[in-house]
């Protein structure tokens, strides 16, 4: 925790003096329990800090440290009920890149955050990186055309400084928001020389005081062999429907996902958001906030296998962040 009080307090001392345009901490602690106990029991740990500085000529710098050991993980066991060792906890610095927005197109290089538009799910994490370039371009009518090119070579070295990099992922993706809350994304990736075409569409009902519902349909398919990935979600803020205290209504948010990945639709799969196994899957979360300002958070999750042998998953998590 040390490296995360210096930080804040170097932090808050630049944003006084106008340096840092936005910077957040976050530490999060859970519970983790596979197969009832049998395949794993576990007290685990993450912190993450990620920040965005203005520079000079309208170029910002954003940058991105987060615990965990590859692409998809944050968390650091430390404590194994069964009897395992403990896991040291470092920081690593996964993204950092400049940008600049040229009025509506929006250039960045370096190693990228994935950006997932409001509807996807199974898009790459977006703890993850592209080490690359990305040129993103919006039109006043709801269109974002985002195009982008790079590297995720080293999918196991989280440390941008000591990743291996090579030519091999790209993507077009195009993003249209269309009336009453709908949103269509398709997109074009290629990964390891394996192309993908994917589908989203997406639904949200808000009221003035944020979502109430949301339901998510996703496809993918990787060309070279036909292999499918289909998402289907829904979530409901129960508070949000009852004639209650506004400062209640972030309390309570159920979600409700089923997905399937074929086990040889290749390594775009695993790189998703959340992502824990191949085969079909039956998700179910709660979380909310647990203050109104946002700063402490909690969420439930429980994960059911519907095909094969795959193992059950149970999370109960707690997380702490502090915005500037």
């Amino acid at each position: 925790m040390l490296p995360l009080l210096l930080t804040a307090a170097l932090a808050q001392d630049a944003e006084r003096d106008g340096v840092i345009d936005a910077l957040t901490l976050r530490f999060d602690s859970r519970y983790d329990n596979i197969d009832g106990g049998r395949e794993r029991e576990r007290l685990q740990n993450s912190a993450l800090v990620a920040f965005r500085v203005d520079t000079v000529a309208g170029v910002d710098l954003a940058g991105m440290a987060s615990t965990g050991d590859d692409f998809t993980s944050r968390w650091s066991t430390w404590r194994d009920l069964r009897g395992g060792e403990p896991e040291r906890m470092a920081l690593s610095l996964r993204q950092l890149y400049v940008q600049r927005w040229f009025g509506a197109v929006r250039a960045q290089a370096g190693s990228l955050s994935p950006v997932k538009g409001a509807v996807s799910t199974s898009g790459l994490e977006d703890l993850g990186w592209i080490d690359g370039v990305r040129l993103e371009g919006h039109h006043p009518s709801g269109v974002t055309v985002e195009g982008v090119a790079g590297s995720l070579t080293d999918i196991e070295e989280p440390d941008l400084f000591l990743r291996r990099r090579a030519l091999d992922y790209g993507e077009v993706e195009l993003d249209v928001a269309l009336p009453s809350g709908f949103e269509v994304q398709s997109a074009y990736h290629q990964l390891g020389g394996l192309p993908y075409l994917k589908a989203e569409l997406g639904w949200r009902h808000e009221d003035p005081l944020g979502t109430i519902a949301a339901l998510r349909w996703e496809a993918g398919l990787q060309l070279a062999d036909a292999r499918p990935l289909v998402l289907v979600q829904a979530r409901v803020d129960p508070a949000g429907l009852l004639p209650i205290d506004e400062r209640l209504r972030d309390w309570v948010a159920l979600r409700g996902m089923v997905r399937r990945v074929d086990p040889d639709y290749g390594p775009f799969g695993a790189l998703s958001e959340d992502f824990y196994q191949f085969g079909t899957e039956l998700h179910a979360r709660l979380d909310g906030d647990l203050e109104p300002n946002d700063r402490l958070g909690y969420s439930v999750r429980y994960i059911t296998g519907l095909s094969g042998e795959l193992l059950p998953r149970l999370d109960i998590a707690l997380t702490a962040r502090l915005r500037l």
